[in-house]
Parts: C-alpha cells; sequence; structure tokens
C-alpha cells in the first residue's frame, strides 16, 4: 500500500494483505488508533469491515467514530456482537471483490463471545481462508505486560507481519521482516493527550 506523510513514516509501504496487530492497556488509545487507519486505508481505496465486539453500540465508541469522521457506508461497515457476524463477515471478505481489510475490536471479546473461544487452529483457519485481505486484531494487555490476554494472542502477535504497541495516545510499529520504504518512527494519535500522558508519567 502507497503510505504517505505520518503514515509512511511509520508504516512505510506495507502490504496489503497479512496480520496486523494493536496492543495496549485500557484507554491507551488502541480505539481511536484503529479508527483513524480506517480513515486513512478509505483514502487508499480499501473497503474495510470493522467488527466491535465489546462497544459497538456504546455512546463512547459512537463518539470516536464521529471524532475520526467516518460514517456508516462509503466502503466501512461496522458490526457489533450479533449472532451472526462472524459468518456475514467472512462471506463479505471472502466473495468476489470482496472487502479488504478486517478490523477486530477486540481479540479477547471474541475468545469470549465464541462458545469454543478462539484458539490458534482457528487463527489458522481464518489466514488460509482470508490470505489475500489484512486482518487487524486489536489486543489487549494483560496485567500491565507487554503479553497478551487471549490464549491465542501470543501466538498471534508471533505470527504478524506489523506489530502496533500504542502508549498514551502514540503508537509504535514493528515490522517482521522490516519496514519497506521508511517506517519505524511513532506516530501520534493525539497530540494533546499524548502530551498530557507523558508529562504525567516521565
Amino acid at each position: 500500500m502507497k503510505f504517505s506523510g505520518a503514515w509512511r513514516n511509520t508504516f512505510g509501504t506495507p502490504a496489503p494483505n497479512g496480520v496486523w496487530t494493536i496492543q495496549g492497556r485500557s484507554g491507551s488509545g488502541k480505539t481511536t488508533f484503529a479508527l483513524q487507519l480506517v480513515k486513512y486505508l478509505r483514502r487508499q481505496q480499501k473497503r474495510v469491515i470493522y467488527w466491535s465486539l465489546e462497544q459497538c453500540g456504546d455512546y463512547g465508541f459512537q463518539l470516536a467514530v464521529r471524532r475520526a469522521n467516518l460514517s456508516k457506508g462509503g466502503g466501512v461497515v461496522f458490526f457489533g456482537n450479533e449472532a451472526d457476524a462472524e459468518t456475514e463477515i467472512l462471506s463479505l471478505m471472502e466473495r468476489p471483490r470482496g472487502y479488504d481489510v478486517l478490523i477486530i475490536d477486540s481479540l479477547t471479546a471474541l475468545h469470549n463471545n465464541r462458545p469454543n473461544g478462539f484458539c490458534q487452529r482457528d487463527f489458522v483457519m481464518w489466514q488460509k481462508r482470508l490470505a489475500d485481505k489484512l486482518v487487524i486484531y486489536i489486543c489487549h494487555e494483560k496485567n500491565g505486560t507487554d503479553q497478551l490476554e487471549s490464549p491465542a494472542g501470543n501466538y498471534i502477535k508471533q505470527q504478524a507481519n506489523i506489530k502496533v504497541t500504542v502508549v498514551g495516545f502514540v503508537a509504535y510499529a514493528n515490522a517482521r521482516a522490516g519496514f519497506l520504504d521508511g517506517g519505524g518512527e511513532p506516530y501520534v494519535i493525539d497530540e494533546a493527550l499524548a502530551n498530557e500522558y507523558h508529562l504525567n508519567n516521565v
């Protein structure tokens, strides 16, 4: 993908498919960053599904969507924790000229909402089915460590092409095989909130 500006400074020119993880503590700015990414991917003409299993109907999430200047339609579809969401999402992704990017918010909620959880085997199966797509998992950190809450989380993180860690409204990216044409610089999600966080946590 031909990223430019701050996005290229952080991610270079990433592949249009593969796996990304976005991790961080609660309230660190993960969802805000993901929604900004959705908006930028739409500028790249990518069709995006945002699967918010935790907070799709919440006022705070709707406010974050508005702050990101996103609207339903226009190449972006939002799903919540509806019973048939997974079947419909996979159908939309797999159909001819289907959606290009799936963002799952969050991996912990996905695991908790499935009768048998979401394990390593499920991830491998999804990757086979969505090999030509970009799948982004938003992940909760476990007890303030770098480890992830979901049972499959650390395996998915190991397999991810790009790993993003969000701390105090700044996103730090690492690429499994290195970045192409730039990349590696921090991405500031919200300058005012980032400054406030880092002033209070020096």
